[in-house]
């Protein structure tokens, strides 16, 4: 693989790995994209959708090609390291990133923004939902106080941050291939997602308008750095959902 800040998806799991190919391949309505090349390869055809880690190296490689101009892809030979196009998306979503800030931390720059965003729809009675499942206590309850104690949560990363990870890239992943995302779920962690199906898919419709406008490459990868943050973030926690 090209990219070594994105190893870790070589041990992704199938249906993880289909949900980030599909991202990258197909329109909204399941056809292949116009300019996509993966879908007519002989691997492909041999390994989706059963075996798609014989599909990571290249599914990489197709995604930093939607994440770089045409011409400069021409001239280096490849699309952009995942660290560039995470970045451009960052900005494309005006987050504020300092130039030391590794993947990890411009991810969750990232999620916090989408929060920001999607918080503007959340009836208070949402709000103290999620302060409860991610044990956040205030002593005097105010919406100002609530949003900035999530934001803080979000900021900080660690299980709070996965849980409201889990919840957006489960939104999208349903919007754009009809799948939510395969979680052996439990009782807690459906009502979790079922909490904030209405304002996340409020939200997402949203998002994506802001995404057409800004060009077909962002139709690819702001969807797809949020799936990979997922698969970053899954391993480490997934089991505390679980149990």
């Amino acid at each position: 693989m090209n990219n070594n800040t994105l190893a870790f998806i070589n041990t992704a799991s199938n249906e993880d790995l289909r949900t980030l190919c599909d991202i990258i391949t197909l329109d909204k309505d399941g056809s292949p994209r116009l300019t996509e090349e993966l879908t007519g390869t002989v691997g492909y055809r041999m390994n989706y959708p059963g075996n798609m880690r014989a599909l990571a190296p290249v599914m990489v490689d197709e995604f930093r090609r939607f994440g770089g101009n045409t011409f400069a892809n021409i001239v280096r030979g490849e699309g952009p390291e995942y660290s560039e196009i995470l970045r451009d998306v960052a900005k494309r979503q005006k987050v504020k990133i300092k130039s030391g800030d590794s993947d990890e931390v411009i991810e969750r720059h990232l999620l916090e923004k989408m929060f920001d965003n999607i918080s503007k729809t959340m009836t208070d009675e949402q709000l103290k939902e999620m302060m409860d499942q991610m044990g956040i206590h205030l002593k005097y309850y105010s919406r100002e106080a609530a949003v900035a104690a999530l934001q803080l949560a979000i900021r900080e990363g660690g299980f709070a941050c996965y849980k409201w990870l889990v919840v957006v890239a489960n939104a999208l992943a349903k919007f754009l291939t009809g799948r939510g995302l395969t979680i052996a779920a439990n009782a807690a962690l459906t009502k979790w997602l079922s909490v904030f199906a209405g304002p996340i898919g409020w939200a997402v419709t949203a998002l994506w308008t802001v995404i057409d406008i800004a060009g077909p490459a962002y139709r690819v990868t702001i969807p797809a750095v949020i799936q990979i943050a997922y698969m970053r973030q899954k391993p480490r926690y997934a089991g505390l959902l679980t149990a």
